[in-house]
């Protein structure tokens, strides 16, 4: 098992408004998702408080500033890549809106994040095609407009 890919991704759930953040990745990307819909968030550096990363990658992925409220579930998925690679990931799902009330937001030039849209939570399922974690879709259910 040494020859296993350990990631921690930490992800924010930014809502506003009855609708959630997503972004969409370059079909040719090498990362996960490539051409497909996904929550924003990444890899959780090394000495990084879990919020802070959050606060950090949709800073950079999107160009917005977040408040982190609450933890709302983990889940953990190993994948085999193309190149035989073995990943453990475990994802940390938290609750975040906006600071501002000004939701813009803009991709980053050279990354692979083609795009960014706010996408109301009742059509999630018809953007996001991957499993989606049952605490996710209760809260995501239970949010106040």
């Amino acid at each position: 098992m040494s020859d296993v890919k350990y990631t921690v991704i930490a992800i924010g759930l930014v809502h506003h408004k009855g609708k959630i953040l997503l972004g969409f990745k370059d079909p040719k990307s090498k990362k996960r998702l490539p051409g497909q819909w996904f929550f924003l968030g990444g890899r959780v550096e090394y000495d990084e408080k879990i919020e802070a990363a959050i606060v950090r990658e949709l800073k950079e992925e999107a160009s917005i500033e977040v408040e982190v409220k609450r933890l709302i579930c983990t889940e953990t998925i190993n994948e085999v890549w193309e190149d035989n690679t073995d990943h453990h990931y475990c994802f940390i799902y938290y609750e975040a809106i906006p600071k501002s009330s000004n939701t813009e937001v803009k991709t980053r030039a050279g990354d692979d994040i083609i795009k960014l849209q706010w996408v109301e939570i009742e059509k999630l399922k018809e953007f996001i095609k991957t499993s989606i974690p049952v605490e996710v879709l209760n809260f995501l259910e239970n949010i106040k407009i």
